[in-house]
């Protein structure tokens, strides 16, 4: 308190004192909330990074339990309650996910970008692979699931596609930029490996353009 610290400096003068741990790591965490929700235009490059980090951190517990929902079989009416159930945890997980893409930070943005991809492309390859029900074969059952399938692929592309382009204009090159490549070939129907390994940028975070930005915000 005895310096005049800008909201960036702030920011960074927080997140160090999260880092180090201890009993004031928690008030850190929302000390850095405060500051970015008062003044969020004037937050950028190193203090928007641990902001998306945070952001980031918050959402991500909810993907796995996302993908252990499973879809019940045995009849018509408990597999359409049960993709009912998963396509309602779906609109929760880009709910969180569109949060982080919310704050502009391009690095955590990719990565919330690529979970929101993933998130669809796990539906659709639910729905492809459904549980038996009695009186219908898979095939039967796949045939009639193939306009969600079709449709849930679709929504993974355009996420993996939106990252891409968040990862060209901003040189974001991460993990997980490695992973929006093999998330648009997946999709895609190509099989094609990747080294699991990327070299750490040392370059300070940058904003994620408003149109992509409004792109998340406008998602169903």
């Amino acid at each position: 308190s005895r310096f005049k610290l800008n909201p960036n400096q702030q920011i960074v003068a927080f997140n160090r004192i999260f880092r180090a741990g201890g009993p004031d790591a928690a008030q850190a965490v929302g000390q850095i909330r405060n500051v970015f929700a008062a003044s969020p235009g004037a937050v950028s490059g190193e203090a928007l990074r641990y902001v998306g980090e945070l952001a980031f951190r918050e959402a991500d517990p909810i993907l796995p339990r996302y993908v252990k929902l499973p879809l019940i079989g045995g009849s018509v009416d408990a597999l359409a309650k049960s993709i009912e159930n998963k396509a309602l945890a779906l609109v929760q997980v880009e709910q969180a996910y569109s949060r982080v893409a919310a704050t502009k930070d391009a690095y955590w943005g990719v990565a919330a970008l690529y979970q929101m991809g993933f998130a669809n492309e796990h539906f659709a390859e639910m729905l492809a692979n459904p549980p038996a029900i009695q009186g219908a074969s898979k095939e039967d059952v796949v045939k009639q699931l193939m306009p969600q399938i079709q449709e849930r692929k679709k929504v993974a592309a355009n996420w993996y596609s939106t990252a891409q382009n968040t990862v060209t204009q901003f040189k974001v090159y991460n993990e997980w930029s490695i992973r929006v490549i093999g998330g648009l070939n997946r999709v895609a129907g190509k099989n094609m490996q990747f080294d699991d390994y990327v070299v750490q940028p040392d370059f300070l975070g940058s904003e994620l353009a408003s149109s992509m930005t409004n792109t998340v915000k406008g998602s169903k």
